[in-house]
């Protein structure tokens, strides 16, 4: 129990990082009159994306195939990066929070996971709780991560490490589930971005 409140300790601290070094994020997640939206403009796609998703959840919609653009023929959409977590959480807080502010909240959230899923993986890897926040820490809140506000498909990268994770104790435990659950992940990976899937099947 004690480790476990240490561990929750070094996690909670991966999240006053992320709103530290992503400020004044935070901050238009609390005001939901203060509207601020990168300037690329594939952030607006990621709104129809969110809308699209409550479309498909209500069965007005199809996954791959939208028939309300560029009618009567419809567009195919077997080739656009949907990050369906991004989609779901967008669904979530949507109601909660008003659009803009959910934008932001599930944004901060992704990297949050991002940093968390590392800290997983490299405490099983080095044993050190602070080498594994740390690692975290470099791993979840990098440029690349926080400047891609609207690519979710691209900055949210809280798979590779889970499963790193789970191929690293198949090999050192010979925990076979652990190969099944990687294999799994990598699968599921297809949902969040293809980008992402593709660099775990390489």
């Amino acid at each position: 129990m004690k480790q476990l409140r240490e561990h929750i300790v070094l996690l909670l601290m991966i999240v006053l990082a992320t709103l530290v070094m992503t400020y004044p994020t935070i901050g238009y997640v609390l005001d939901s009159n203060t509207i601020y939206i990168s300037q690329d403009e594939d952030v607006y796609m990621k709104f129809w994306d969110a809308w699209y998703w409550g479309e498909i959840l209500a069965g007005r919609q199809d996954y791959y195939y939208a028939s309300n653009m560029f009618y009567p023929q419809g567009v195919d959409l077997s080739y656009h990066s949907f990050n369906v977590v991004h989609m779901i959480l967008m669904q979530i807080m949507t109601p909660l929070l008003g659009v803009w502010s959910a934008y932001h909240a599930v944004f901060l959230l992704m990297l949050m996971l991002t940093s968390m899923s590392g800290y997983l993986y490299l405490y099983y890897l080095f044993q050190d709780k602070y080498a594994a926040l740390l690692g975290a820490i470099f791993f979840g809140l990098t440029l690349f991560t926080m400047q891609h506000v609207g690519h979710p498909d691209l900055g949210f990268l809280a798979p590779i490490p889970i499963v790193l994770y789970f191929t690293e104790r198949a090999m050192r435990e010979n925990h076979y589930a652990g190969i099944v659950i990687a294999g799994f992940v990598s699968g599921l990976t297809i949902f969040i971005g293809m980008y992402l899937y593709i660099s775990l099947l390489i």
